[in-house]
């Protein structure tokens, strides 16, 4: 009985289907890892941008101002404050039914401002936000700019490319803004800054729409022609905010 155990002991369950994946696995192991990659891959991809928002226009601010994300003694946030009041001045411009509005906020002090934040200064923080501005000049949904003096100087005038567009043609006739050179005007000028929270913003803090250059647009012409279109009318429109007259 044990002679016969042992004749059988190295006799393996085979079928055909197993002995073809074998051999499939064989040949093809690198191909099938690489289908399996690319499959994971797009599924990511198409699960993010299934949840992705379709933000009507894009608003970026870039200074010497933090906006705190929490909230003290019961009150709101300073960034939902701002994020809401921003929201209040746009359209619908998708016509999906909704106003939205992706608001992106800096902290990139001046010299002066670093000076006086001592060792409550985050350098690694700092240097993130200069990076992430120094991208989204380069190319991103961002056209609509708050921006503080130090940055505009930084990023416009001693740069040898024009960033910022001429701003004078989206302003209302008439107006008696105060403007920096051709391509800003002064926030504490217009209107809006009768409005909170944009009052409690510097009175150096310049609005600008970025220039909508052949560079930027090169990726997707049609989508950043939109935006584009988009951010242009949102500029006007906050520009030709009128505060009611008291009394």
């Amino acid at each position: 009985m044990n002679d016969k155990n042992e004749k059988y002991a190295d006799v393996k369950m085979s079928s055909p289907f197993l002995t073809w994946l074998e051999n499939f696995w064989y040949h093809y192991k690198w191909h099938s890892l690489f289908a399996v990659f690319a499959i994971i891959v797009v599924t990511v991809c198409v699960v993010q941008c299934s949840r992705q928002k379709d933000y009507d226009v894009y608003v970026m601010y870039a200074g010497g101002e933090a906006f705190s994300r929490k909230s003290e003694n019961g009150d709101i946030p300073e960034y939902n404050k701002l994020l809401f009041a921003l929201t209040k001045h746009a359209g619908d411009y998708d016509g999906n039914g909704e106003v939205l509005l992706s608001f992106s906020d800096l902290f990139i002090p001046s010299p002066a401002e670093q000076e006086a934040l001592g060792d409550n200064l985050d350098f690694s923080s700092m240097r993130e936000d200069i990076q992430t501005l120094n991208d989204r000049m380069a190319y991103s949904e961002y056209y609509v700019f708050f921006v503080s003096k130090y940055v505009y100087d930084e990023y416009h005038v001693k740069s040898d490319t024009e960033l910022f567009a001429p701003i004078k043609k989206y302003c209302p006739e008439g107006n008696s803004f105060v403007f920096e050179g051709e391509n800003a005007v002064y926030l504490s000028s217009t209107d809006l800054y009768k409005l909170a929270p944009f009052s409690e913003l510097p009175e150096d803090t310049l609005i600008c729409i970025r220039i909508n250059s052949e560079v930027t647009s090169a990726f997707n012409k049609r989508k950043n022609a939109e935006l584009y279109r988009r951010a242009q009318e949102y500029i006007a429109a906050i520009l030709a905010y009128e505060h009611p007259s008291e009394g």
